[in-house]
């Protein structure tokens, strides 16, 4: 699906659900992370963390924290008019936070990573959740 003409893929009634998200202004912040990588906050009954990944034109990855578990929610399309129209998809970030946070990655031993990691993933639930889902065997 292209950025340029999503709407054509997606079901009607969350496009229109997105557009009405995107047009009042409930995308609270939205930031480049890497090439063609971006992250929001949405406000919906909670705040809702979104993640899209481009490249080029193609809309290739998205997440969204909402309950909503079918195959794009209208978090994620209201997301895609404020890249869509604002062009920011086309940017080419100046610096990368990803690489920042690989720096620091770098820097810490094992057991740093290890106790932060068991810290975080006590407090919050959805990252446990995400992580129990990608490295549970």
């Amino acid at each position: 699906m292209k950025i340029h003409d999503f709407e054509s893929h997606i079901e009607t009634r969350f496009v229109d659900r997105g557009f009405h998200i995107y047009e009042q202004d409930y995308i609270q912040e939205i930031e480049t992370i890497g090439k063609g990588e971006f992250t929001a906050t949405v406000l919906g009954t909670t705040f809702y963390e979104i993640y899209v990944e481009l490249d080029e034109e193609e809309v290739v990855d998205w997440n969204c924290t909402c309950p909503y578990d079918g195959w794009i929610c209208k978090h994620v399309v209201a997301v895609l008019y404020y890249l869509r129209d604002s062009k920011m998809w086309r940017e080419i970030p100046q610096s990368s936070l990803l690489r920042e946070v690989e720096a620091i990655f770098d820097e810490l031993s094992k057991q740093e990573i290890k106790e932060f990691m068991m810290d975080y993933l006590k407090r919050n639930k959805g990252f446990r959740e995400g992580f129990l889902d990608e490295f549970r065997k």
